[in-house]
């Protein structure tokens, strides 16, 4: 027979469990146009086709690229939370992969503005529902990583997407610097995006890790890289995810790869942040 406070323990132990289990990523991109949101969509979709719980987060206020690309149309987001019409269960949308997406669609910078029962209502209802998921992935604007709605979304780790070109390169750059301004603890992971092959992919990462480790003293962590393939124009026209519509073409398979590491990882309490490619040395 349980007593009440062994009831109690147990649920406590089982809440931290679940908090420990439940990885919170957020992807931020230097600067415009270098894909972070087609990254981050089709890992969700990869990470959920491998039987993972996963929350796609579209924190891009005003903007729907997310539902293009994953195939979603909705009229809900999380500010139908905040006035209390809409729970975030009714708001999380169903996606392919068997993903759930949640549609921010709001600058949250000032959320202070908010009445201490919205603040209430949306932090209990954040927690709540992304302690049912093991992946929370967050697809941040460009530039310097917002302020997000709540404790539930706010990232243990963030990965930098950036391409070959000079001017990505230095917006990865500012972006991990300042990272490792306001978050000094937090690591920061570097995927290089539409690169032409490997080698160019490391020259990029190398760029990034050479300045970060002279001038802030740490490196980030080298995720992978994702070539440069046409297959991912076209399954966004027909609004679909190119890891779905194109499986076998390379940028899939780049994304599968990294999946595969994020999984790992997730499984091993050793090394659960991520796990460095270190290909990029050679």
């Amino acid at each position: 027979m349980i007593t009440q406070a062994e009831g109690i323990t147990r649920n406590e132990e089982s809440e931290q469990e679940t908090e420990r289990s439940t990885r919170r990523i957020m992807f931020a991109g230097g600067k415009g146009g270098v894909g972070t949101t087609q990254i981050v969509a089709n890992l969700a979709v990869t990470l959920g086709l491998k039987h993972n719980r996963v929350l796609f987060v579209d924190a891009t206020p005003g903007v729907c690229n997310a539902e293009v690309i994953l195939g979603i149309n909705s009229t809900l987001n999380l500010q139908h939370v905040v006035t209390g019409e809409k729970s975030i269960e009714e708001v999380i949308c169903k996606g392919p992969g068997h993903i759930g997406m949640l549609p921010v669609r709001r600058d949250w910078s000032q959320t202070a503005g908010l009445a201490p029962w919205q603040r209430e209502r949306l932090a209990r209802g954040l927690a709540a529902a992304t302690a049912t998921f093991d992946f929370v992935l967050v697809d941040a604007p460009a530039g310097i990583p917002p302020e997000l709605p709540g404790a539930a979304l706010e990232p243990a780790e963030v990965i930098v997407i950036t391409t070959v070109e000079p001017t990505s390169l230095a917006g990865a750059y500012a972006t991990v610097k300042e990272l490792a301004r306001i978050s000094p603890g937090k690591k920061a992971n570097v995927i290089v995006n539409m690169a032409p092959d490997s080698a160019d992919a490391a020259r990029a990462f190398r760029a990034i890790a050479h300045v970060a480790g002279r001038f802030l003293g740490t490196v980030p962590g080298y995720l992978g890289w994702v070539p440069a393939d046409p297959c991912v124009a076209k399954a966004g026209g027909r609004q679909v995810p190119f890891v779905i519509q194109f499986p076998d073409q390379p940028a899939a398979g780049a994304l599968e790869v990294i999946a595969s590491k994020l999984a790992l990882a997730q499984q091993s309490e050793d090394n659960l942040r991520f796990i460095d490619d270190k290909s990029w040395r050679n």
